[in-house]
């Protein structure tokens, strides 16, 4: 495979990884705040 390219698809791989990271936590965020205002209730 071309060094270029791998690179490329290994920055690209990070990126996905990041995302899939934000999401998780923002979905989790909003999991706990969930169960914290439904005990609170």
């Amino acid at each position: 495979m071309i060094p270029s390219r791998k690179a490329a698809m290994g920055r690209d791989q990070l990126l996905n990884d990041l995302e899939i990271a934000s999401i998780f936590g923002t979905l989790s965020h909003i999991y706990s705040h969930e169960l914290t205002s439904t005990d609170v209730n």
